[in-house]
């Protein structure tokens, strides 16, 4: 199997097709029923971007790391910040003043030095970090590895409700493969659930439940019909999905009007 480093095997790319279809000439002009594409012959141009982290190869096998080795902090983490220069786009307005972004179309290769995410480790050159064997662990979704949460040791995590909902968002998009809009709310009294502004079906359910390892008593409490689409995921399942990304056990979640309180154990 090729997948990426980050354990995607999901890519964006772009494909120039011959096929077999069907038109209606309703309107005067030949329009095609949606459905009736029968692909005759495929070339995929471009590159091929990582669904998942973005990375970017020229070609589908340039992604094979299924023997790869990388390199790790003493901690274990393989994720470091570091610097990079970047030309972006801008809008401005009438008088040339910078409004925003609108997105980078060049940038250099990142540079040193590099800060490990996990434990605040320094290394003046990546060269410096010991080289491992990867062990792909069939039990973690590489989505929770990317959007880890990192912090120095503690018990305890807050959580603003706008920064949750984007975190759910990215999550569930990662892991089931397509964009998901999830808006996490307050229930009554202490309890929270993530809110899908578009359902998901009882397949990318089951694909989201696998990715959590949540269990028979985690699958009754979230409230659907089997085979029916899910638009609202409760307390139980809500929690497992944070949780993964935390760096201790948790135990306890406490919601309030401006966020939630994460508790745990630590490891």
């Amino acid at each position: 199997m090729i997948q990426c480093k980050c354990g995607s095997t999901v890519f964006k790319s772009q494909m120039i097709a011959t096929s077999n279809v069907l038109v209606t000439s309703k309107s005067g002009q030949p329009e095609l029923l949606p459905g009736s594409e029968d692909v005759l012959e495929a070339d995929f141009k471009g590159t091929f971007v990582c669904k998942l982290c973005g990375a970017v190869y020229l070609d589908i096998g340039d992604a094979d790391d299924s023997d790869r080795e990388i390199r790790r902090c003493a901690c274990g983490s393989a994720r470091f910040t570091a610097h990079q220069i970047c030309r972006h786009d801008v809008i401005v307005d009438s008088e040339n003043n910078y409004v925003r972004d609108d997105g980078i179309y060049d940038s250099e290769k990142p540079y040193g030095p590099y800060m490990c995410t996990q434990c605040n480790t320094e290394y003046d050159e990546l060269d410096d970090l010991p080289v491992v064997q990867a062990e792909a662990d069939a039990n973690l979704c590489p989505a929770f590895e990317l959007y880890r949460i990192t912090q120095p040791p503690q018990l305890s995590i807050y959580l603003a409700w706008g920064d949750l909902s984007g975190l759910a968002s990215r999550l569930i998009s990662s892991i089931i493969g397509r964009d998901v809009s999830a808006e996490a709310m307050r229930e009554e009294y202490y309890d929270m659930h993530l809110f899908l502004a578009e359902p998901i079906s009882s397949v990318e359910l089951e694909t989201l439940y696998e990715a959590i390892q949540a269990t028979e008593d985690d699958s009754a409490e979230s409230i659907y019909e089997e085979g029916e689409p899910v638009q609202k995921l409760e307390q139980c399942v809500s929690q497992k999905l944070f949780g993964k990304l935390l760096t201790f056990d948790l135990t306890l979640t406490r919601a309030d009007d401006s966020g939630v309180w994460f508790i745990g154990n630590s490891q």
